[in-house]
């Protein structure tokens, strides 16, 4: 198990993006470059990749017990060079502070590698937080539903 530095400019809290850090007890298949990852908690599943791109499909609950896979997922994707990554959040039941922050950690990791990341299928609940905390004006989103992998190419 490793879990990253502490960042005191951030009250303490871990700059897990940089990290990548794994949780202990992750069940990882095809970790490198694709397949399912699951905490329990939550699953994410690699969709679509070619060089440069990638979708991702998250369903469960996106919170502090979970931001660590995602994590790990988004940064196996920069590791690959896929720069540009379409999160399916279709599947989301719920969406906490701390994975709040990892998505915007996230974007700005991406936008460091003059890529993007995009979120879509953004749940009605999730959207609402978004909203309120004016994140649906930093973050790349796409409000409209799409047909799977290939719509989004």
């Amino acid at each position: 198990m490793t879990f990253p530095q502490q960042d005191p400019t951030n009250n303490g809290w871990p700059n897990t993006i940089v990290s990548c850090a794994v949780i202990d007890g992750d069940e990882m298949v095809g970790a490198r470059g694709g397949g399912i990852r699951r905490t329990g908690l939550l699953d994410i599943t690699t969709t679509a990749t070619d060089g440069l791109r990638a979708e991702l499909a998250v369903h469960g609950e996106l919170d502090m017990a979970t931001v660590g896979l995602l994590i790990h997922a988004l940064c196996d994707q920069l590791r690959a060079g896929r720069r540009f990554v379409r999160l399916d959040m279709s599947g989301l039941s719920f969406l906490g502070g701390r994975g709040l922050a990892a998505l915007v950690t996230a974007h700005n990791a991406f936008l460091a590698k003059r890529g993007m990341l995009t979120l879509s299928g953004v749940t009605a609940p999730a959207q609402r937080l978004l909203t309120l905390t004016h994140l649906d004006e930093v973050l790349f989103t796409d409000w409209t539903p799409h047909d799977g992998p290939a719509s989004a190419w």
